[in-house]
């Protein structure tokens, strides 16, 4: 039996891709420590094995969080680690990987996979997956190669040509967050300025 692609899915699991808790909504939120601070979250899609379809469950477990970038202000992108997929439970497959690009193309972020990560899908032998502003982008395999070493990355898969990226969902998800700037934390910021500004004005206007 074929395994599933990232489209497959995406159309199927729904608990992937719905705004309330949804683990790529939840993951994109995350992503923001604060109106300034953003970092890259991401982790592992595991399913049940021997499949059965429809595939309307999966196990998701996180990686630990990349390392923190100023989304306000251009700089280096701090990734996060993928190279140690794992789960406590027994007769799953790892179907695919994800992680979050929150910066904004603002500061030159990316909302498409980067060289790096489609190499890294290739040499993993496993579909991956982007959640950015754009919503969710697939690239690397079509599918998992194989099925040995189900709980971890399957057997390379050679490059062909120039890998691209298949944008398979438009947003949303993910739906803008509270600290997500400039789209949410401007807005948040210009409140404040307006409320110091109107403070400013009754002093005034008492003194």
């Amino acid at each position: 039996m074929a395994l599933p692609t990232v489209r497959e899915l995406v159309n199927d699991v729904k608990s992937l891709t719905r705004l309330n808790n949804g683990d790529f909504q939840s993951a994109w939120e995350d992503s923001f420590d604060d109106g300034y601070h953003c970092h890259e979250e991401g982790g592992f899609i595991y399913i049940d094995f021997p499949i059965k379809r429809p595939i309307t469950r999966a196990y998701v477990q996180r990686a630990p969080k990349g390392g923190t970038m100023n989304q306000r202000t251009k700089g280096d992108n701090a990734s996060i680690d993928l190279n140690n997929p794992g789960i406590s439970r027994d007769n799953v497959i790892l179907v695919a990987n994800f992680h979050t690009h929150p910066l904004s193309t603002n500061v030159q972020g990316d909302p498409q996979p980067s060289k790096a990560d489609k190499d890294n899908a290739y040499h993993r032998g496993l579909p991956g997956i982007v959640i950015s502003r754009d919503g969710i982008y697939a690239y690397g395999p079509e599918e998992r190669n194989g099925t040995s070493n189900p709980r971890g990355y399957a057997p390379s898969v050679p490059i062909e040509g120039a890998p691209k990226a298949t944008l398979v969902k438009a947003h949303p998800p993910p739906e803008p967050v509270p600290n997500q700037w400039p789209e949410r934390a401007k807005f948040e910021d210009d409140i404040e300025m307006e409320e110091d500004g109107q403070e400013e004005e009754e002093e005034c206007s008492n003194n």
